[in-house]
């Protein structure tokens, strides 16, 4: 979700406060909403009991959207237990809340706010208006954990390695793989993928480690590595590959920085190992 407020470390939160107020405040303004003493305006009464007024339900959702999305980060921060990203997102949820009382509370009232606050929340979880929410990633990390895996996090509390070794990994626990963006290191030995579930995985161009060995994969899934640039090691040792992985193989070459290939208990003859040598002429490529 794009965050209303671009934040730094350095910025005053009144600095930062004001112009976001006067952002919202002129957009409001071109709405015709709150840029007069009221004259003509409907009265406080008929907001009450009209609900949210529809030329400001969209500021006001993606306000109500933006601080739900600042306490799952705060939440996230603590969960890894860095004090700098929980100062930060601290002071990004209070900017939030603050916008809320300013804009919306001091007008309308503590009540009726929290009414649109939960009008808000429960379109959001509609199906005929929006889309599942994507799990947090304090709730990822915890998901992950219960099943087996074990993982570390970075000075940001960042997660940079996740290791899945002998876990047995559902679809729904695969398709989240992808939001694990900062990841450096990742082992999915003996977790049941296959070439469809490396689909999963192409966005994490940050990988430097990719542990793929004791899955029964062919082949075809490696095209999604093509754009993982810092991959430095990828093993697909005890997999189902074969001679008609080349083509393949021969797809990611590109990828100079691999200086170990892993290729020990498969099903490659020695003509084969010797062309991805070839290959790879730059990597250590075990057989």
């Amino acid at each position: 979700m794009k965050k209303l407020i671009p934040t730094g470390r350095h910025a005053p939160v009144s600095d930062v406060l004001f112009v976001v107020l006067s952002t919202l405040v002129g957009s409001l303004c071109i709405l015709g909403v709150g840029c007069s003493d009221d004259a003509g305006g409907a009265p406080k009464q008929e907001v009450v009991s009209q609900g949210i007024p529809a030329a400001e339900f969209d500021a006001f959702a993606n306000l109500i959207q933006n601080i739900d999305q600042a306490q799952a980060d705060l939440d996230a921060a603590q969960a890894v237990g860095n004090p700098a990203t929980i100062r930060e997102m601290g002071v990004m949820l209070a900017q939030q809340q603050q916008i809320l009382t300013r804009l919306y509370v001091d007008k309308h009232g503590q009540q009726t706010i929290n009414r649109w606050i939960g009008t808000v929340r429960a379109a959001s979880t509609s199906a005929s208006t929006m889309a599942e929410r994507p799990p947090s990633m304090k709730e990822l990390a915890e998901k992950f954990i219960q099943l087996g895996a074990t993982l570390q996090t970075d000075d940001h509390g960042h997660i940079t390695s996740l290791d899945c070794t002998n876990v047995i990994l559902s679809e729904d626990a695969v398709k989240f793989l992808s939001q694990f963006k900062y990841l450096r290191s990742l082992t999915l030995s003996s977790t049941g993928i296959t070439d469809k579930d490396l689909a999963q995985i192409k966005t994490l161009t940050l990988l430097r480690i990719l542990i793929l060995g004791r899955n029964q994969f062919k082949g075809p899934g490696l095209l999604n590595l093509k754009d993982m640039k810092n991959l430095e090691r990828l093993s697909l040792n005890d997999t189902g590959l074969t001679d008609a992985a080349i083509p393949q193989l021969e797809a990611i070459n590109h990828l100079k920085k691999i200086s170990v290939l892993n290729l020990k208990g498969t099903a490659l003859t020695t003509q084969g190992y010797e062309k991805i040598t070839r290959l790879f002429r730059r990597a250590d490529v075990q057989f």
